[in-house]
């Protein structure tokens, strides 16, 4: 399952993840996760040890949100070269910690959960729509990939549709000649 070359596109083809992205993806994860105890810190909530004895499942929870919230992107960016889980998460991130800081820095003692207690506690709704997110960015691409595997004058929209309803790939690139895709009624000169 390696690169055919420097454009990815077996990799794209395929759409499973290495173990390199799974890596990168854990190092994401883990690198957030550190982030988000750095705030939790500085904006002064309750310590995790402390909660860890008498809400364990929220301790985990969070925890384990907070590392997904860094995976996901992570992956999603190693495996297809998509960027938009990474901004949206990091968008929010930047915005709900910006919210509690203006909260915490006015000196009122925060009731409800503030913007980043929010941030912590629906991870789930965040990570998933970030996810589909990623969605869009690996079909472009894909798309592009088709592109760049036609023969220098044959490089239209049409061709490349023909080709990956063919299941023509990359690999697959020196087999195609011009004449073995159906390109529709022929017009008359």
């Amino acid at each position: 399952m390696g690169i055919d070359d420097e454009s990815g596109i077996e990799r794209e083809r395929s759409g499973l993840p290495t173990g390199q992205s799974i890596f990168i993806g854990a190092l994401a994860g883990v690198t957030h996760g550190i982030v988000a105890l750095a705030l939790w810190e500085f904006f002064g909530f309750e310590r995790p040890e402390r909660t860890l004895s008498t809400e364990p499942l929220f301790v985990v929870y969070t925890l384990l949100g907070m590392f997904a919230l860094g995976f996901v992107p992570g992956l999603l960016y190693e495996t297809w070269r998509s960027v938009s889980p990474g901004l949206v998460i990091g968008g929010l991130l930047c915005l709900s910690s910006y919210g509690t800081w203006t909260t915490v820095r006015s000196g009122a003692t925060p009731v409800d959960p503030t913007p980043f207690g929010w941030y912590a506690l629906l991870w789930v709704g965040i990570a998933i729509p970030a996810a589909g997110a990623g969605g869009p960015n690996s079909g472009g691409a894909r798309k592009r990939a088709y592109i760049n595997i036609l023969p220098r004058g044959r490089r239209s929209l049409r061709h490349a549709r023909d080709l990956s309803r063919h299941g023509i790939g990359h690999a697959d690139r020196r087999a195609v000649s011009d004449r073995s895709v159906d390109r529709g009624p022929r017009r008359r000169r």
